[in-house]
């Protein structure tokens, strides 16, 4: 709006429908670019070896899963499974989606990711 009447072409008085519009695309622009950037952020907050676990477990799983695949394939403990899930859901790279269930957070190229079109809430992964 401040724009637009700097040019003369609206006023101050009241915000007009082609700001409000302009204003909505900015936002879609800005949170477009930061689910891109957050897809590439996420890799790097996060050590090698809760990524390896996150690789060898399905889409959707369960915790007693995550163990038996972590104790079997990776050769870890129980606990070390548990803090590599903690890990990963910090990083956002993992959801906790209810007691016990997590659900990968798979980023594409344009930066959307598979479960809503807006940033989860940070979860809770204690346990």
């Amino acid at each position: 709006q401040v724009l637009r009447y700097a040019i003369d072409e609206s006023h101050l008085q009241s915000v007009d429908t082609a700001s409000v519009k302009a204003a909505i695309r900015l936002n879609g622009y800005f949170e477009d670019s930061y689910r891109r950037i957050r897809s590439f952020v996420a890799e790097d907050m996060c050590e090698d070896p809760p990524k390896v676990l996150l690789s060898l477990l399905p889409d959707t799983f369960d915790t007693k899963t995550a163990i038996a695949i972590g104790k079997e394939l990776q050769n870890v403990s129980e606990r070390t499974v548990m803090n590599y899930l903690k890990e990963l859901c910090r990083s956002r790279l993992l959801r906790k989606s209810k007691a016990g269930h997590y659900e990968k957070i798979i980023y594409d190229k344009s930066g959307k990711f598979n479960m809503t079109d807006n940033e989860p809430s940070p979860p809770d992964c204690n346990g």
